[in-house]
This record gives structure tokens, sequence and C-alpha cells, in this order.
């Protein structure tokens, strides 16, 4: 209510629409992120609105181009059940923590006393993640990752924001 959150999603005059981040994308850039957390899907048909996963910190087959490190899912991994992001050293808590305060849509409630109730800023919008590799290069990791999720954005057209909780 004191950021005017509600009154830009009820779409209050001036504005003539609601704004709840459709067709926008949130790039999270932390320690990762429960990919499977109910918030985090479609309300019409329970697919994922996590667009991509890049989790730096882990070797894998598929490194995003044009980098050389990590592990790369797209949405259709995560619909189909072959994501393995999520290790168990993840501090997947914190980056999901914030993920649902830029784009939660309250759909873990659903069927409880506090449905709708706790939304996120644009409970609409896409979400792209990114575990960054926290080592002796943590900076050019945070650049990479920053790219990384504007350029992903770029290709499908969307104006995008990111959080990196860093600092």
């Amino acid at each position: 209510i004191r950021n005017n959150i509600d009154s830009v999603q009820a779409g209050f005059p001036p504005l003539n629409d609601s704004l709840k981040g459709k067709n926008v994308v949130v790039g999270i850039i932390d320690g990762g992120i429960y990919f499977r957390h109910y918030d985090f899907r479609n309300p019409v048909d329970s697919t994922t609105r996590i667009k991509y996963i890049w989790d730096q910190a882990v070797s894998g087959s598929n490194p995003p181009a044009p980098y050389n490190y990590g592990n790369q899912w797209d949405w259709n991994s995560i619909n189909n059940g072959t994501c393995t992001h999520v290790p168990p050293a993840s501090d997947y808590g914190h980056g999901t923590c914030v993920a649902g305060i830029a784009a939660g849509n309250s759909l873990s409630t659903k069927g409880t006393p506090y449905q709708n109730q706790f939304t996120g800023v644009a409970p609409e919008a896409d979400i792209i993640a990114v575990r960054v590799l926290d080592d002796n290069n943590f900076l050019p990791h945070v650049v990479d990752a920053a790219n990384y999720i504007f350029t992903k954005a770029a290709a499908v057209g969307k104006p995008c924001l990111i959080n990196t909780s860093i600092g």
C-alpha cells in the first residue's frame, strides 16, 4: 500500500490499465531458485513462468552460449521434470524469496484463507534466474549473469529488470 503497488496492479487513475508484469521479464541473480514453487506457475495450466535457469556453480552438459561454465535449463526441462537445479548445497531459499517478492502470484496459497493475498510486484512476469558463482571472479560472474538475462529478454522482445540482492 505504501509503495502504491496495489494501486498500480488495480490500474487506478492516472493509469489506464492494471500493470502486473505481463510481457516483462524479471531477472533474479542470487543463490538459486526453488523452481517447483507454485507461485512461479501459470494459473491456467500450471506450467512454469521460469523461462531459464542458469546455475553457474555446477558443471553440466549444457552451459549457455557464449559462456563455458555452469548449466542451463529452460521452461521445457522444468515442465517435463528433467531440470536438476537445486543441488543440496544450494542457497535457493533467498533467491526464491526474492523471486516471490518480485514475481510471485500467490498460487501456493490456493485453497487457503490467504488465497491471493500475497502476490509479488509483477505476478504475471516471466522469470529468468541465475545462481551466481561465488568465487574469486564473483563480479565478472555477476556481469555474465546480467548479460545473460538481458540477452534472453531481448531475444523474445521483452523489457527486463534484474534484482541482484548484492551488498
